[in-house]
């Protein structure tokens, strides 16, 4: 054995359910003690104030039977009454005159003594008709109590003959019964509490399972997450806090795994998407680094081909960088009274040579609504928005901007008459890198981060955006925000 090996601690205490148990049997522990206590001291209370109280009559009556031989100071009429009282009550008769000395013992033993006990001076002094104490006194020999001690109440009443106080009456009588009884009584609960306390400390336990099971699933769960698994989910039944925790972990581990799966896609695009004009420029890079002789034509256009590439990229890390200081919480917004329907115009110029192209009319309902925005980013929202409505349009379409006032709230729509969005994928189309259809996207130079974009923007505006659509119909995006006041 190693000197100085430390004792690994007792983890007791270490899990909910340890706790539980501890505590659950700590409380039935104190709760049966003090029922211990209190039963015991009932019954005893009980079983003695009964007792005294039956033979406290009985003194009384034996001092009225000994009254006479006492005043006529028959010695051997009374120590006959003595003997046969003492064999009725079961216990020790001693006859005193008024000054506590003692005039006769029914055992012979304290004849001639002066006693003063305070059941006697209580007598004397006229303060009690009946009085009693309670005396632990050493076992007479031949007795029941043979060489050992016992409990015993010493009753004391006057003894009157003829309207006059002609001694005292001194009774001893065992009350160890009643003791052992009480003992015995408190013995028995006891082990009854013992077997009780462990059958609820066995319910204990399992309530104690029961209740941290969930937590040790979502324990588990959580410790998969650490090590990346966000798949894991905990079933939980029933109706309760913890229930309703496990409702929401189940809900977190979802939205993780959909961050998680969101990241990998966006590792994928993004790589794609970086990969693909590096490649284009490359292989149009080399093709004119190594080819002798290129006409001048084939130069421009393969010039013109890495432009485009080029601004492909740009186009990317553009939106990268906007969501990258969208998502920053320490961005700086500067806040304009702004025209938002002149916003739009601009933005609706800037994006007519993509509309021509496709030969798509853009409207623009003016009502001459402002409201206090970020004028840069709200023509990067807008712009993303309706440059969305013409890219998923097809030719002789056309898409529709409108701002209105509606209460405290400024809300804009733009609404396109392209291809729509299925059902089932209007849920997702504002999550980054998220692409209805991937290779139409890449087609018509979609990053999946455009939507992300302008729902970050709206909700740094303290709004929300919104989206109906029916496939083959066209899409409408309504943004709701709080209208504002001008500055003064």
């Amino acid at each position: 054995m190693q000197i100085g090996k430390k004792l690994k601690p007792i983890k007791l205490f270490s899990t909910i359910q340890g706790r539980i148990v501890v505590l659950y049997g700590l409380l039935f522990l104190i709760a049966f003690i003090f029922i211990n206590l209190a039963v015991s001291q009932l019954t005893g209370s009980f079983l003695t104030t009964s007792r005294i109280d039956s033979q406290s009559q009985e003194v009384e009556s034996i001092a009225t039977h000994l009254a006479a031989a006492t005043a006529n100071g028959d010695a051997e009429e009374l120590y006959a009454q003595m003997l046969s009282s003492s064999k009725q009550i079961g216990g020790r008769v001693l006859v005193l005159d008024t000054d506590g000395i003692v005039l006769m013992d029914s055992y012979a033993m304290l004849n001639g003594r002066l006693l003063q006990h305070k059941e006697i001076e209580d007598i004397r002094n006229n303060s009690r008709t009946v009085s009693y104490g309670f005396h632990e006194v050493d076992g007479e020999k031949g007795s029941l109590f043979d060489n050992g001690k016992f409990w015993a109440v010493y009753y004391t009443t006057p003894i009157v003959y003829q309207s006059r106080n002609v001694g005292i009456l001194l009774v001893s009588v065992s009350i160890q019964d009643v003791m052992d009884m009480v003992t015995q009584t408190q013995q028995d609960f006891a082990l009854v509490s013992i077997l009780i306390l462990l059958a609820m400390i066995m319910i204990g336990i399992l309530i104690a399972r029961w209740i941290s099971k969930p937590i040790a699933q979502m324990t588990n769960a959580i410790q998969k997450m650490s090590h990346g698994d966000f798949s894991g989910k905990v079933k939980i039944t029933g109706a309760s806090e913890i229930v309703e925790m496990g409702k929401t972990f189940n809900r977190m581990s979802e939205r993780l795994d959909n961050v998680e799966n969101q990241r990998r896609d966006f590792i994928s695009n993004a790589s794609h998407e970086l990969k693909t004009p590096l490649s284009s420029i490359k292989i149009l890079a080399e093709s004119l680094l190594y080819q002798e002789n290129v006409p001048e034509e084939m130069y421009k256009e393969f010039l013109t081909d890495i432009n485009a590439e080029i601004d492909r990229l740009n186009s990317l890390l553009t939106d990268l960088l906007t969501l990258a200081q969208a998502d920053n919480p320490a961005m700086v917004m500067r806040m304009t009274w702004e025209n938002l329907d002149e916003i739009i115009a601009e933005c609706i110029h800037s994006l007519q040579p993509l509309a021509q192209e496709k030969n798509i009319k853009i409207n623009h309902i003016w009502n001459g609504v402002s409201m206090r925005c970020d004028r840069l980013k709200m023509s990067t929202a807008l712009i993303n928005l309706i440059s969305n409505g013409i890219k998923y349009t097809p030719p002789e379409g056309s898409v529709t901007v409108e701002v209105e006032e509606q209460s405290q709230f400024i809300i804009i729509t733009v609404s396109d008459t392209g291809i729509g969005i299925p059902q089932e994928e209007q849920a997702h189309v504002f999550e980054r890198f998220y692409r209805v259809d991937r290779a139409r996207a890449r087609d018509t130079g979609g990053t999946g981060l455009g939507l992300a974009i302008v729902q970050q923007v709206v909700r740094l505006h303290g709004g929300e955006i919104m989206l109906t659509s029916t496939e083959k119909s066209g899409s409408t995006f309504t943004i709701t925000m709080p209208q504002g006041r001008p500055e003064a």
